[in-house]
């Protein structure tokens, strides 16, 4: 009873499930904001960004959210997958549970004495990762071995994998 959920009031691809929740038991569970307050400012209010999609789709809402000390819950899509490790720096759940998706979200939001070594890892990585520097000092490496002839990933490695 004390979660929220938040979504953007007039998003168009948004029409069926505002209605939905507009007319279920609980509506006050979620809470629409105008489309002009961006993202960030929402995420940066959030408890949790839940990601219940496990397609291909844009992950930068993760890396701020890692950034910003809040929990991921997701899908277990490739995508994810490539960002999220379960119990690591987020929580991963599968759509196809054999105890069904319903259940295997709520074990996920169930692990809260997990959760603050979670966000700390996470939030590590998000600096490490995708952080300013870090990107200035790859595309130096990258261009220094193009000018060099080295193979294009020497000395280039995937700080995202755990060593």
């Amino acid at each position: 009873h004390h979660l929220r959920g938040v979504m953007h009031a007039d998003a168009p691809d948004h029409s069926t499930l505002r209605h939905l929740i507009e007319t279920s038991y609980r509506p006050e569970t979620v809470v629409f904001v105008p489309s002009e307050v961006p993202f960030e400012a929402i995420l940066c209010a959030a408890d949790v960004l839940f990601i219940p999609d496990d397609g291909d789709f844009a992950t930068t809402c993760v890396a701020w959210a890692m950034a910003a000390g809040v929990l991921v819950i997701a899908a277990a899509g490739y995508c994810i997958a490539e960002i999220i490790a379960h119990k690591h720096n987020g929580l991963l759940y599968k759509r196809r549970a054999e105890a069904g998706v319903v259940v295997a979200i709520a074990e996920c939001f169930g692990e809260t004495a997990l959760v603050p070594g979670i966000l700390e890892v996470a939030r590590g990585q998000a600096y490490e990762v995708f952080g300013l520097k870090s990107f200035v000092d790859l595309h130096l490496r990258l261009y220094d071995n193009l000018l060099a002839g080295r193979a294009v990933a020497d000395g280039i490695a995937d700080s995202a994998v755990v060593a």
